[in-house]
Order: structure tokens, then C-alpha cells, then sequence
């Protein structure tokens, strides 16, 4: 931690989910760094006429078209090489896709010289652990935090948008994977996967999502919504007439909300939702949802 950092002279770095270019510059040299430990995938075998010896090597025109075909939309310059692009409306989607193929990708390698004097060519000896992509992961995040991004590279090799909702998230999905119906433990599932998604369009989705299960949810007991739902708040409130007001309430604004807004329904009538309120709803309904799945069945 530096000095301005370390005594507080330094301001926040805004969060966002914006990869600008100084950024996604350091995202691609990362990368870059750990391009050899794709060999196993991308080998190509060369022969050296001095030494009259064989050995394997990077194959980097196989890799280059490897990646126009399973990232279409990533940079590519006129020299065949991945690269920042020139113009500043990129797609920094294809570049998390690059940083995600690396990171579900690499391997451990072992390289060495031929002949420690000479120095001739250089044997990549692909081994079969994974230990590097602890490494790689470790430096992607630390850019991600530099860069102030809402972003982290999870171990199981997947980006995903992270902020101060998602611990809470977290927490909630513990609770879902026991929720005693299929229906809506899967709706909330996917509602979840979508809110960590890190493609700003999938926060639309992801509270269209959640509303499903909200009014699934609604229905756990009885076809009957609305008799359905009375006893889960009745259960909820635990006979405190203070919070069964509070509940009560909470159920008839979500459903309001999800009638009136441009959410489940895409009708003329209804509200449009600008971009900044959809963390908002989502983590509003998921709070309540989170709860009332702790009294379901109880």
C-alpha cells in the first residue's frame, strides 16, 4: 500500500464496469505473459539443423485462428496478433472471453534451454497440473481492483460482476439450493447467474428473473395467490403484528412494481426502468425473497 493510500490522502477509485484502454492494455500483457502455457492445445513442432534436434514449440497461427472463430469480436491487428483496438467503441465482452479462454485453459509447463551455454532453441515441456491458473487469476484481479472494476475471475475460471450486493447474494444462494421446489429454486438460480453476469444487459434479465420467482414463490402453498402468500408472511412475521404490516407491505409494493413496470410485462402502458434502478429493484426483491425462503415450510 502506498503513502497517500496508507494515510488516507488518496480518493476512492469509482467502481465500474467500464474497461478502459490503459486497463484493458494491462488485461491483454497479462495474458500475453501466460501464452505458452496453452502449448498442450496449440503445439507445433520445429526442427533445429545446428543441434539436428527436434523439439516443441508455440504454435501462434493456429491459436490466432483458433481465436477468429471462438471469439469472433476480439481485436486482432493487420500482423495476426491480438491486440488493443484502435477505435474506442470496443467490445470488451470479447475480451473477457479471452481472459476466461486462459483462465479454463492454461496449464503448467517446464521450459529450458537445450544447452545452458549455447542457448540454441528452448524445450516447453507441457505437464498435466494446474497450479498457474492461481497465478493468472491472482494478476487478472489485482487489475481488475486497480482499474476499479466490478469484476472478479472466479477459481472456477469464469468473470463475474461483483459489488457490494453480492456477499449478501452469496449468502442468499446457500439458501436456495434448499428451497423444496424445483420451479423456483431454479428461477432463482438463473436470476442470480444473470446478476453476476458481467454484460450490463443481463441486469434487465436478471430482475425479469427474479420477479418470476417472486411470483412463483407467491403460489409455494396454494394455487391460490393470494391465500399462498398471506401464509408465508403470516410465517414470516412470527404473530408480531408490527412486522406483519411491514411484510404485508413489502409483498404489495414488489407485486405493484412488477405489474406497473415494464419488467414481466412489456406492454405500452407500462414504466420503463432507466439502467441505474435495476440493482436497486434486484436487490430489493431478493431481500425479501432471501428471507421468506428461511420460513418456507415452516
Amino acid at each position: 500500500m502506498l503513502y497517500s493510500e496508507r494515510n488516507g490522502f488518496r480518493k476512492n477509485k469509482e467502481k465500474t464496469d467500464k474497461i478502459e484502454r490503459i486497463a484493458y492494455k494491462l488485461l491483454l500483457d497479462c495474458c500475453e505473459k501466460y501464452k505458452r502455457n496453452l502449448t498442450y492445445q496449440f503445439p507445433k513442432k520445429e526442427y533445429h539443423s545446428f543441434t539436428d534436434k527436434s523439439y516443441t514449440t508455440f504454435d501462434e497461427t493456429n491459436f490466432i485462428n483458433t481465436l477468429k472463430l471462438l471469439i469472433p469480436d476480439l481485436y486482432i491487428n493487420e500482423a495476426g496478433k491480438v491486440d488493443l483496438p484502435s477505435e474506442e467503441n470496443y467490445n470488451q465482452l470479447a475480451l473477457i472471453d479471452y481472459i476466461e479462454f486462459f483462465a479454463q485453459n492454461i496449464m503448467d509447463i517446464r521450459v529450458t534451454w537445450n544447452n545452458s551455454i549455447y542457448r540454441n532453441f528452448e524445450y516447453i515441456d507441457c505437464l498435466s497440473t494446474k497450479n498457474i491458473r492461481d497465478n493468472f487469476r491472482d494478476e487478472i484481479n489485482n487489475i481488475f481492483n486497480l482499474a476499479g472494476l466490478t469484476f472478479e475471475l472466479t477459481a472456477n475460471g469464469n468473470i463475474e460482476r461483483i459489488n457490494e450486493c453480492c456477499s449478501f447474494v452469496d449468502e442468499i444462494q446457500k439458501d436456495i439450493e434448499k428451497v423444496n421446489e424445483d420451479g423456483l429454486e431454479k428461477l432463482l438460480e438463473e436470476a442470480v447467474k444473470l446478476y453476476k453476469d458481467p454484460n450490463p444487459v443481463s441486469q434487465k434479465y436478471a430482475v425479469e428473473k427474479l420477479w418470476d420467482a417472486f411470483e412463483r414463490l407467491k403460489t409455494y402453498y396454494d394455487a391460490n395467490k393470494r391465500q399462498s402468500a398471506n401464509k408465508l408472511v403470516d410465517s414470516m412475521a412470527t404473530n408480531n403484528e408490527y412486522f406483519l404490516q411491514i411484510f404485508s407491505n413489502e409483498f404489495h409494493v414488489l407485486t405493484k412494481i412488477g405489474n406497473e413496470c415494464r419488467i414481466r410485462h412489456h406492454e405500452m402502458d407500462k414504466i420503463e426502468i432507466s439502467e441505474e434502478y435495476y440493482d436497486y429493484l434486484f436487490q430489493r426483491c431478493i431481500s425479501l425473497i432471501g428471507l421468506a425462503i428461511k420460513y418456507l415450510d415452516k
